[in-house]
């Protein structure tokens, strides 16, 4: 436990899609700076690992997320 933070660190990303919005909410337990860069990064390659997996939304999310993670460390 940090205690309370003077500021937000968290970060969200809105998606539009043809079925509906997409949102995201990051945590930023590593700081607003590793927050804002996975929403962003998310909200890029959302769409595409989407359409990759042929709509397949779970396996879209791995792929993404994974691949987010993979840039941090």
């Amino acid at each position: 436990d940090q205690g309370p933070r003077v500021s937000m660190e968290d970060s969200h990303a809105f998606i539009n899609l043809s079925t509906g919005i997409l949102a995201a909410v990051f945590d930023g337990h590593g700081g607003s700076e590793v927050s804002d860069f996975a929403a962003k990064k998310f909200k890029e390659l959302f769409p595409s690992y989407l359409l990759a997996s042929r709509g397949n939304v779970y396996r879209a999310f791995e792929c993404v997320i994974s691949a987010i993670q993979n840039e941090i460390h």
